[in-house]
């Protein structure tokens, strides 16, 4: 089982490097490129970072426009 700390920091380290990834102008991020970026911290497997992209997938916090392409979900549809 992985700690609430190790937890929080992934979701952290995930939210940056998915929001680096989709600057300059580039509004999706291909799930190969987040996947390993994600590997190369060293703070996730290749399982983890699987997981984490179907959580926030879950949790809206990203949408797959078209398969393994994904972007950050539009603010007009928070609450």
């Amino acid at each position: 089982m992985v700690s609430r700390t190790i937890y929080k920091e992934r979701i952290r380290l995930f939210t940056e490097i998915f929001n680096d990834l989709s600057t300059n102008g580039v509004n999706e991020v291909y799930k190969q490129v987040l996947v390993d970026e994600l590997v190369s911290t060293g703070k996730f497997i290749e399982s983890d970072a699987l997981n984490r992209i179907s959580q926030a997938l879950q949790n809206w916090e990203i949408i797959e426009h078209r398969p393994d392409w994904y972007s950050k979900r539009d603010s007009r549809w928070s609450n």
